[in-house]
């Protein structure tokens, strides 16, 4: 028995179209499964000299050691990393010997799985290209440690602590690079890790011993404000072709001790005000007033 042509048609056409909806379920389903996780977010109060610190490569020429800067938060990251996926192959099961642990960390944190760990947020990546100025094809070193450097920062903005917010963002990653490639050898999976402890909560900026008090508008005496605030402030105006204006004025104080506020204008409009016992300080506070304000 035959079927009529239209009806022919009309069956086909269904399972041609049966046949697309689960292809593009299992797409779904697949990018799902292979998105990469959440950036972490930089809070806190020195979120903003943590993020314009990543975003300034460090100078080998410098003389001026400050606070933050990319290179030592690149240093303060690698420990940490180091410290995550170390713990995180400490608890695999069936255990690992201290050289089966090594081996897979040297496996996991080499250059090139830092690189595609960068490479999965590529607006990230591209704003710290434009800012320094770098071609991404001879950049490979000043593109791990700005990596690097952003661990550092997520590292300390989140109570100076691994856990839980750098360590669910790393092992996340591991396993994504285990599943994309379909190596067991990167392999580390967040189970590994053993619960958060309630008896040892982890540092706070309120009661680590590294942390000291501060103001929003004043810097900390013993981080200087570095000449890089106000340089990539102006970097940045320029590459987005807009006037940058400082508008200082004293407000008071001693004639040897004066004290400024400056007016932070772009095109004209005001975005940012420091101040601060030096022109100077007051200038960089007013430049990462108008940095955020204009969500650079």
């Amino acid at each position: 028995m035959s079927l009529d042509p239209l009806l022919y048609r009309m069956c086909a056409g269904a399972k041609v179209i049966r046949q697309a909806c689960t292809t593009i379920t299992m797409l779904k389903n697949a990018a799902t499964t292979d998105s990469p996780p959440a950036l972490p977010v930089i809070v806190g109060d020195e979120a903003t000299d943590l993020t314009l610190a990543i975003y300034t490569p460090s100078s080998p020429y410098s003389t001026i050691t400050v606070r933050y800067s990319n290179d030592r938060l690149a240093e303060l990251g690698k420990q940490a990393l180091i410290l995550v996926v170390t713990q995180c192959l400490f608890h695999e099961q069936p255990f690992l010997t201290a050289t089966n642990i090594e081996e897979r960390r040297d496996s996991i944190l080499d250059d090139d799985a830092i690189l595609s760990w960068l490479e999965l947020y590529p607006e990230m990546e591209q704003r710290f290209l434009q800012r320094a100025g770098l071609d991404p094809l001879h950049a490979r070193k000043e593109m791990c440690v700005f990596f690097l450097s952003y661990v550092g920062a997520i590292y300390i903005s989140n109570g100076r602590s691994t856990r839980p917010v750098l360590e669910n963002w790393i092992t996340q990653l591991i396993s994504l690079d285990s599943s994309m490639s379909g190596s067991s050898g990167r392999s580390c999976s967040a189970h590994s890790l053993p619960p958060l402890y309630l008896d040892t909560p982890p540092l706070t900026p309120a009661n680590s011993p590294l942390s000291s008090p501060s103001t929003p508008n004043s810097p900390s005496p013993s981080r200087p404000i570095d000449d890089k605030t106000l340089e990539l402030v102006n970097q940045t105006a320029q590459q987005k072709g807009v006037l940058l204006q400082y508008v200082d004025e004293r407000e008071g104080g001693r004639d040897h001790d004066p004290a400024w506020l400056v007016h932070c204008k772009i095109n004209g409009q005001e975005k940012g005000c420091g101040r601060g016992k030096k022109k100077k300080v007051a200038m960089a506070l007013a430049a990462r007033q108008a940095y955020i304000a204009m969500d650079w």
